[in-house]
């Protein structure tokens, strides 16, 4: 119990912890809250884009989790911009950090609408696939002229 007293025993213990939490398949509440924040807040952040975007696999859920982690650092810049401001304080600071958060968001939310762009256009395919094979297994495929088929691939 002595060495959980030290910095070096605490750091050790805590991640520990985490790992077992993992193994216990229990989510990681990895972000940091400061005195003018509530887990409730980013939990709401969270469940209200897991909500729009549903991610389905890993890729996704990542994306997602970046996602809630740049809107949130950017709902945190937003407020002590307009703080140094009012108080005369780092302005120039705190408009790069709000700047480099809504960059981050951005190219985040980004990534996640070019990935569902990308599924929508494969479902797609997929159905034409489909049509396309259960008409020539009915009789009645058309031929198709090559130029017809390029035209439309251009």
């Amino acid at each position: 119990m002595e060495g959980i007293l030290t910095a070096c025993g605490t750091a050790v213990y805590a991640y520990s912890g985490e790992m077992a939490k993992k193994r216990r398949g229990e989510p990681n509440k990895a972000v940091f809250i400061l005195a003018d924040e509530t887990q409730e807040n980013y939990d709401e952040i969270e469940r209200g884009w897991n909500d729009e975007f549903g991610p389905e696999n890993y890729m996704e859920r990542r994306l997602v989790k970046i996602l809630v982690d740049n809107d949130w650092f950017l709902q945190r810049a937003v407020p002590r911009l307009h703080a140094a401001e009012a108080a005369e304080g780092n302005v120039e600071l705190m408009h790069r950090y709000k700047n480099s958060a809504e960059r981050s968001f951005y190219r985040s939310l980004n990534a996640l609408q070019q990935l569902r762009k990308h599924y929508l256009m494969i479902e797609r395919e997929k159905e034409r696939l489909k049509k396309e094979l259960a008409a020539s297994a009915s009789g009645k495929a058309r031929k198709r002229d090559p130029i017809e088929i390029d035209l439309k691939r251009a």
